[in-house]
């Protein structure tokens, strides 16, 4: 056995232990990153998968689906996911969710990989290419849209998979003509990315755009694209009429309300620079995402001819230009930061030469934050309201009360008569909810209990600072590996850290809490703090 591969074997023994790192990380993530950024992301995917597995009605589901103006992609995939794993006898709902975010994060992770051979060659610097390694899939905000099973995520990969196979052609092929098979299929996988979420048509948009412009004498090639591109949309209006019962382009639907009706900004407005102000910019994320601004804006000034400028910005431009903004909006152009940054640090290594090597320990205590933020970002929930059913799926067959405090919960504990609820998670016990006042201080000993009724109350980290101790604690959804990790809150981990204490019938209640009924407005999303 000689030196060489000697030193071959060394070099594949690190990679595969690196790569099982890396997977190992996102696993962990898709474990304990249970919560979903929207709830467009269970309710208009998962839920319309139960309804297709005659587990629920359709008077359960959201509005959207009367409207037909949801992809029917994804929640055939979620449909066929489902029956497999029912087959094979995983019918516990929180496994079933944990292997969606598997599968999405496995997805996730080789899109970051071809994306990162595709353009590894345009850094010349070898201390930056491992920057761009480590970015590609270290980058701080990829365990929240990287491991999500949501429609933005989904999009995403399948552009970059399709992407990252005619760049090499342009490069790798004659002039004369292109590999046909493989134009069909960047055409057919542009197409998934399409029926996965309507606004990846910005990015195909953005790239064809490109292609018209630097690469017109192809014009014939980019037809085989657009070909392959139509076949797999005829192909959605199939699954439209298998999820909708009846012939519809939900594509055209949901233009028709969201643009031309204006029917999104219904759900809130929002100004231009609303993608601009969401950045994180407290403590020590400043000079991350101050540095990260920057060398954003020094792409564009610097490689504006290149296609990532292309499908990046224009994807940017246009959703900052639509009235309704949510961040998880801007999550399909975060993969290629990791590029955009280490080229813009390529850029100005080659301009000061002389004084490169100053860069370094610069770009080290970046990473060190950044590796901070990531490690933050993987453990951190958002909106684990679900994971009571935990607790309550194991309960005896009695009827349960559960008092809560804030709307955090609404969606989650309510009957589901006059609101949708998560009917994947929920079993045979019926809950009756009620709102209650958050300033109930030591009135929370003085509620009504019936002996034969399990009652509960959640309180959220104050006021289990303030009577929790007087409480009987029954259930915490935070693992313990989490709460010894977030020292101080460092994490800033907020409504996650609800608790629930059991209630037991007093001895003399007199006086009972001032309840509110289910009436009250549904929460708004949590909002995601981007780049």
């Amino acid at each position: 056995m000689g030196p060489s591969l000697i030193a071959h074997l060394i070099l594949n023994w690190r990679t595969t232990c690196c790569f099982l790192f890396i997977i190992c990380c996102y696993i962990s993530s898709s474990y304990l990153l249970v919560y979903c950024i929207h709830h467009d992301e269970h309710f208009q995917i998962i839920e319309f998968a139960n309804f297709k597995r005659g587990m629920i009605s359709n008077n359960h589901l959201p509005w959207e689906f009367n409207a037909a103006l949801r992809p029917s992609l994804q929640p055939a995939i979620a449909y066929a996911m489902l029956n497999v794993m029912q087959s094979l006898r995983l019918t516990d709902p929180f496994h079933q969710a944990f292997i969606f975010r598997v599968f999405s994060s496995l997805i996730f992770l080789y899109s970051s990989l071809r994306l990162y051979k595709t353009f590894s060659n345009e850094i010349t610097s070898p201390f930056l290419q491992k920057v761009f390694f480590f970015l590609s899939f270290f980058f701080y905000m990829f365990p929240i849209s990287g491991v999500r099973f949501s429609s933005e995520n989904m999009s995403a990969c399948s552009f970059v998979l399709g992407f990252t196979i005619i760049f090499p052609l342009l490069f790798a092929t004659g002039p004369e003509t292109l590999d046909k098979k493989k134009l069909i299929l960047t055409g057919a996988i542009f197409g998934i990315s399409f029926l996965f979420r309507y606004q990846s048509a910005i990015l195909i948009g953005g790239l064809a755009s490109w292609l018209m412009v630097y690469q017109y004498r192809r014009f014939s090639d980019w037809l085989v694209v657009f070909a392959g591109f139509l076949i797999v949309c005829l192909l959605g209006v199939v699954l439209d009429y298998w999820l909708y019962a009846k012939w519809v382009f939900s594509a055209y639907n949901y233009l028709n309300f969201n643009i031309i009706e204006s029917g999104s900004a219904a759900f809130g407005i929002s100004p231009w620079h609303f993608y601009i102000t969401s950045i994180d910019l407290r403590k020590w994320m400043i000079p991350l995402n101050i540095s990260l601004i920057m060398l954003v804006l020094l792409f564009l000034l610097v490689r504006p001819k290149h296609p990532v400028s292309w499908v990046f910005y224009p994807f940017l431009l246009v959703h900052s230009l639509i009235a309704h903004k949510e961040t998880r909006f801007v999550y399909p152009i975060l993969i290629y930061l990791p590029f955009i940054v280490t080229s813009s640090l390529q850029f100005l290594s080659d301009r000061f030469q002389h004084q490169r090597f100053r860069f370094r320990p610069l770009i080290g205590l970046l990473m060190i934050i950044n590796s901070f933020a990531f490690v933050a970002t993987t453990v951190s929930v958002g909106d684990n309201s679900t994971e009571i059913f935990k607790f309550i799926r194991k309960l005896p067959d009695k009827p349960i009360k559960v008092y809560y405090t804030n709307s955090f919960f609404f969606y989650t504990l309510n009957n589901g008569s006059k609101n949708i609820t998560p009917h994947f998670y929920k079993d045979r016990h019926v809950i009756d909810m009620e709102l209650v006042s958050m300033s109930i201080g030591k009135n929370v000993h003085n509620v009504l209990v019936h002996p034969d009724t399990l009652t509960y109350i959640v309180l959220d980290k104050n006021q289990q600072e303030e009577f929790g101790d007087s409480l009987k604690l029954v259930f915490d959804p935070q693992p313990e590996l989490v709460r010894t990790l977030n020292y101080r809150n460092w994490m800033r981990q907020g409504p996650s850290l609800w608790k629930l204490y059991e209630l037991k019938p007093a001895k003399s209640a007199t006086k009972s809490l001032a309840v509110h009924h289910e009436k009250c407005r549904p929460r708004k999303p949590i909002k995601q703090l981007i780049l």
